[in-house]
């Protein structure tokens, strides 16, 4: 998509069309460009000519600096000396692509030489002048709405959880600069719908994850630390392991999200990566495409719960997950992946499966030996398709009840641990091979 104004002459030109066809002595100072030149050209050449600890920054930092005006406080419109046309070029095409991917906004409108950035962790717009460097906030819809919102997320999930959510959000992403110019109605509204859009990020890793990962993987036994920081710190944990699991996600755009995020993390310190902006561009990016991946396999010791978004790749019938040390939990919607016939998560730390498990109807092979996994959900007896279980070495006392549904079960291919009864099930009513295997 091409981000020019709509009135230009170069409207019906790619971005890098656009570039190409600017003189070179236009080149030199962003005031000097032809009418029409790309916003992101302009962009990139303002970029260049600031100082150079603002240019540090990451790629995602500047864009969101860029496009709400926070940029625009330097005078300065020369480019630096050295600059070619090709480094130029080559910024303008890496900016031009990411932002196209780019998952925590969306520029969705180009009027008048302005761009609207649509945010979609918040429902509100920075529409910015890139040549005047003017920007201004606008709240897209009803501020009721918002209130509303937010006060039936408080209702279901507790206003000292939501204030405290929001608190901690509001520390390390503060609202736009300027975002106050409109009035005091609309900073009111601005407020509201960032306090919306900051609590459900992390609060929906409750109905995503549920209590016992987030208990698990942000422990608080001495209850010093609020939900509202689990939560928070849950997120970072999801991120850094939806970052490695993706690593082994054989889709073009997946690994170009990768190899870019692995790029710039190379130059930052383990502590520094930020790994919840790989995670937003790998969300945007499934949001957008349609993946198709028969089989993902990987043993990265760093995965410790798989993303829910695995549930937008379509097609998958194996997961192997063999070996992966720390791994210890599925994302409750998991029961999706409808089409999955082998899952080994043998020699994990796995502690349960979601109450989804039983939807797998199509579940073939199933690999749980060698995991301190403590019990099988109640609606295990669903995967009728099961033929091979292995459940040796885990902390299983009992099976389920519906145990007894799993009739294409092979007892060649059945491991279970010795000391397992299940005194509940009627062994009258089971088939005959499994007699003896409960």
């Amino acid at each position: 998509m091409a981000i020019i104004s709509t009135h230009s002459p170069l409207a019906d030109k790619t971005i890098l069309e656009q570039f190409d066809a600017i003189p070179d002595e236009a080149l030199r100072r962003v005031d000097t460009l032809p009418e029409g030149t790309s916003d992101i050209t302009c962009a990139v050449m303002r970029f260049l000519s600031l100082p150079t600890e603002i240019k540090s920054l990451n790629l995602r930092e500047r864009l969101w600096r860029t496009f709400s005006g926070l940029l625009f406080d330097t005078p300065k419109n020369s480019l630096p000396t050295g600059t070619t046309r090709e480094i130029l070029r080559n910024r303008v095409e890496k900016v031009a692509k990411y932002i196209e991917n780019f998952p925590q906004a969306s520029i969705y409108d180009a009027t008048n030489e302005s761009i609207a950035y649509r945010f979609e962790e918040a429902p509100y717009v920075v529409r910015a002048n890139i040549k005047e460097g003017s920007y201004e906030v606008q709240v897209k819809a009803d501020y009721d709405v918002y209130y509303r919102e937010l006060a039936s997320l408080k209702a279901r999930y507790g206003a000292d959880v939501v204030d405290g959510v929001v608190d901690l959000h509001l520390q390390t992403h503060p609202l736009p600069k300027g975002y106050s110019k409109s009035g005091e109605g609309n900073t009111k509204a601005m407020t509201s719908c960032m306090q919306v859009a900051a609590f459900e990020a992390e609060i929906r890793a409750i109905d995503d994850y549920g209590m016992d990962a987030i208990n698990g993987l942000v422990p608080n036994p001495d209850g010093t630390l609020s939900l509202a920081d689990q939560l928070i710190r849950f997120k970072q944990v999801v991120a850094e392991s939806a970052f490695h699991f993706f690593s082994a996600v054989k889709d073009e755009g997946i690994q170009t999200i990768f190899q870019e995020s692995l790029y710039e993390f190379q130059s930052t310190a383990p502590e520094n990566r930020d790994y919840l902006a790989a995670y937003s561009r790998f969300q945007g990016y499934l949001k957008t495409h349609n993946v198709t991946i028969a089989e993902i396999t990987t043993s990265d010791p760093e995965i410790r719960v798989i993303p829910k978004e695995i549930t937008s790749i379509n097609g998958l019938t194996t997961l192997n997950l063999a070996h992966a040390a720390n791994f210890q939990y599925l994302p409750v919607n998991f029961g999706s992946l409808v089409a999955l016939k082998t899952l080994q998560l043998n020699g994990t730390q796995i502690q349960a499966l979601p109450d989804s498990f039983g939807n797998l109807t199509s579940l073939e092979r199933l690999y749980l030996q060698n995991t301190p996994i403590q019990a099988l959900p109640d609606s295990f007896g669903n995967l009728r398709a099961l033929t091979m279980l292995y459940l040796t070495n885990t902390q299983i006392q009992a099976l389920p009840v519906s145990f007894a549904n799993l009739i294409n079960l092979d007892p060649d291919y059945v491991r279970i641990n010795p000391q397992v009864v299940n005194p509940q099930v009627d062994r009258t009513n089971l088939p005959p091979h499994l007699v003896g295997l409960v």
